[in-house]
């Protein structure tokens, strides 16, 4: 004899919760910077000395991953020298 198991309508139904992992959400320079707590200038820096990747979709996009990746990766280290390179390099650009 089978288990039969009888609902009663006024019982609540038990809800099926599904998990799925947030879509990364692409984010401005200027919100990186702000999330980096820097300048936008220096977000264009590491982007350009291949710190952080992006996605150029008419502007260009960075993955809040990519963010979070960034900071796991460089958490303790230093990088004035980058910064100030990547400064000297616009400098010189700019001066031509």
């Amino acid at each position: 004899m089978k288990n039969n198991v009888i609902r009663r309508f006024d019982q609540p139904v038990p809800r099926l919760i599904v998990k799925r992992k947030p879509k990364p959400k692409l984010l401005s320079m200027t919100e990186a910077a702000r999330q980096l707590r820097t300048q936008t200038q220096n977000v264009s820096i590491l982007i350009d000395a291949g710190y952080i990747q992006t996605l150029k979709l008419g502007s260009i996009g960075i993955p809040e991953t990519e963010v979070d990746r960034f900071i796991s990766d460089n958490l303790g280290r230093d990088l004035s020298d980058v910064l100030d390179e990547g400064r000297a390099k616009l400098a010189e650009r700019r001066d031509g």
